[in-house]
């Protein structure tokens, strides 16, 4: 059971190593005493400036998204 009930959901828009960095920071933060708002704050500045670098195997599935991708923007113009 957490001592508090204050729980702060933020979209990381994706997961990654990057994230375990966020919540890293984040909890740094709350030992340092940082207001809800300034970690809030913190995290959203730090998940707006994250990159993600993928590689894949093969370049068939990015042509099977591709195709899928090109079909979803037909079906979303009716």
């Amino acid at each position: 059971m957490l001592e508090t009930e204050d729980i702060t959901v933020i979209d990381s828009k994706g997961a990654s190593v990057g994230l375990g960095l966020i919540v890293r920071e984040a909890a740094l933060m709350v030992k340092q005493g940082k207001t809800l708002q300034e970690i809030v704050d913190r995290v959203i500045y730090m998940r707006d400036r994250m990159e993600h670098i993928f590689a894949v195997g093969n370049l068939d599935m990015l042509k099977e998204e591709e195709e899928f991708q090109q079909h979803r923007r037909q079906l979303e113009l009716f």
